[in-house]
């Protein structure tokens, strides 16, 4: 089979939109006329019995691919099929990231995303027992926004790997932004997601070496007056020596911060390595 040029940069080639993911929103699958919707979670498209999608067509495998939609993106899975998946005529190797507009091929047939009306949106919620994230168990959410920006990481890897840091920069900015303001709004963003989040940033500032995705862990913990983990600050020592700029009063608010908090042993270590860090990067003194 003849190598598909689309095949060398499977991630970029996945929508003709420029604003990345559209968090929160619900989604259908457009065939023809037929629209179809996608609850939070997996379905499964295939000419099986067992399956989410129904299709029809001797050349779709009877568990073809899958979407899976969380609480913060989209992705298309190709599950082993015999005839492939392409996205934008792009050929799906694992899983990739996708947004509203995009054209999926599941071996010849074809499907668009789109996001639902209101009405549709409601009929998806039946399908499944699983609940939207504006709607589920507090926990529930937490795992659907922590796993989004798992299977996030593994396309921001690939991006960066193919010399493209403005795509991985793309693809995670929007969930990071929405993150850190609701944690400057409320400071209740789960431990779990902030941690999640700070990696993300973190893998940014390597790429990319900017200022504001190796100052967001700061901002991030400040606002929900917290301890960062200690891989997280033993990252930023090498991380800050790479960014243009790094506020050094910021620094400080965070350092005398976690300075009142209440630290047990190992959290005190944290705090001197922070100390140490402060006087790498002259972020001593009043601010």
């Amino acid at each position: 089979m003849a190598r598909d040029p689309a095949r060398t940069e499977p991630v970029f080639a996945l929508s003709r939109h420029e604003s990345g993911t559209q968090p929160k929103g619900r989604w259908v699958l457009e065939r023809g006329a037929e629209r179809i919707p996608l609850p939070a979670g997996e379905s499964v498209i295939g000419r099986g019995a067992d399956v989410d999608i129904v299709v029809d067509n001797h050349r779709v495998s009877r568990r073809h691919a899958k979407i899976i939609v969380t609480d913060s993106a989209v992705f298309v899975e190709d599950l082993g099929s015999v005839n492939g998946v392409r996205v934008d005529g792009a050929v799906v190797q694992g899983r990739l990231l996708v947004t509203a507009g995009v054209r999926i091929s599941i071996a010849d047939e074809f499907f668009s995303l789109a996001l639902a009306d209101r009405n549709e949106a409601v009929r998806a919620t039946q399908r499944v027992p699983t609940q939207d994230a504006d709607d589920g168990h507090p926990a529930d959410v937490t795992t659907r926004r922590t796993h989004a920006f798992q299977l996030m990481l593994g396309v921001v890897d690939k991006a960066i790997a193919l010399g493209k840091p403005d795509e991985a920069e793309r693809l995670l900015g929007t969930l990071l932004a929405e993150v850190l303001e609701e944690a400057q709004k409320n400071g209740d963003v789960p431990s779990e997601v902030a941690v999640a989040a700070s990696q993300a940033a973190l893998k940014l500032a390597r790429a990319t070496g900017k200022s504001q995705w190796v100052e967001y862990p700061l901002r991030l913990f400040l606002a929900k007056r917290m301890l960062l983990p200690l891989e997280s600050v033993d990252e930023l020592f090498g991380v800050a020596r790479r960014a243009s700029r790094l506020d050094p009063a910021l620094l400080r608010r965070y350092v005398t911060l976690v300075e009142g908090l209440r630290l047990g042993p190992g959290d005190r270590f944290v705090l001197s390595r922070l100390h140490n860090l402060a006087n790498m990067l002259g972020a001593v003194g009043p601010g």
